[in-house]
């Protein structure tokens, strides 16, 4: 069969497929969620917790910021928007792939649910990672946007819902796990 024989693979939306993918596809989507919570849960404790940690250990010196070599020989970027960009990219290019135009021998749900668990097992890991390895943040203009300060649990809902922003979680980079993730299952499922 010629991908262009049934590039959106109907097949996948008849009763037993959807009957047999519904609920693992479900599962795969609560373990993500849950994990991007507790990861969210995470920044908000880190942000609450530790965002005057280095000025206060070293208020003479200001900020610390260990170095870096991109921050040390590249220009400086007035904005992460290209950074948001460049990781939205790389999953978006996947869900066009392989959930939109999977062609007539689909994977499908396979590929989601696949990918919806293993993202939802890295959240784990880096609510874990963020929380016990605190670094300062190089990037000086990070002002965070708080909805509520004194509740790290609706701060975690308002991290996902509201776009909050915090500055504290620099050691797991959450925008290359969204790069590296997609193009791994690119590659694995091209």
């Amino acid at each position: 069969l010629g991908f262009w024989s049934d590039p959106f693979c109907m097949r996948d939306f008849s009763r037993p497929v959807l009957a047999l993918a519904i609920p693992r596809l479900l599962c795969g989507l609560l373990f993500f969620l849950l994990g991007m919570y507790c990861n969210s849960v995470s920044q908000a404790w880190l942000q609450k917790n530790i965002a005057e940690h280095y000025k206060q250990k070293w208020p003479s010196k200001g900020q610390k910021i260990l170095w870096d070599v991109t921050f040390q020989h590249l220009p400086s970027v007035g904005s992460t928007r290209p950074a948001d960009v460049f990781a939205t990219g790389a999953p978006v290019l996947l869900v066009l792939r392989f959930v939109v135009l999977p062609g007539p021998l689909s994977l499908r749900w396979t590929i989601l649910r696949r990918w919806l668990l293993v993202w939802g097992f890295i959240w784990f890991i880096r609510a874990a990672t963020i929380i016990v390895t605190p670094l300062p943040n190089p990037d000086e203009t990070c002002q965070p946007i708080i909805s509520y300060p004194d509740n790290i649990f609706l701060e975690g809902f308002a991290i996902i819902v509201l776009g909050d922003l915090t500055c504290e979680d620099v050691m797991f980079s959450g925008h290359t796990v969204a790069l590296t993730l997609a193009m791994l299952f690119l590659f694995r499922y091209s």
